[in-house]
């Protein structure tokens, strides 16, 4: 369930844009194109995915959680709560230790 953003070259500029600062880096991609790792400047990878039943994106990664549909309330929607998330801080310690020790990404 990792693979669901689209990847695209083409350059077109909107709101949508991330911020001026943040260097966003496709870290991962499936065979099929579609992009299941994204790198944000040194912070832990964003791992892309699709909420089952509205089909909405989510990005996550141990200490971020992103969506494309507004965020229910806590306790709403228990795909969302922290325990049924798919990416912890064990998943993703080598990339903590490198973010908190100052090192750059990996890749």
């Amino acid at each position: 369930m990792l693979m669901m953003i689209a990847s695209s070259s083409s350059s077109s500029s909107s709101s949508s844009s991330p911020p001026s600062g943040f260097m966003w880096k496709i870290k991962e991609t499936a065979a099929n194109g579609l992009v299941k790792c994204i790198q944000v400047n040194h912070f832990p990878s964003y791992v892309a995915s699709r909420h089952p039943k509205n089909w909405g994106f989510i990005m996550q990664s141990c200490w971020v959680l992103l969506t494309s549909f507004p965020m229910p309330a806590q306790g709403h929607d228990e795909l969302l709560d922290d325990n049924k998330l798919a990416v912890s801080v064990d998943d993703q310690l080598d990339e903590v230790q490198r973010y908190n020790y100052g090192f750059a990404p990996v890749g």
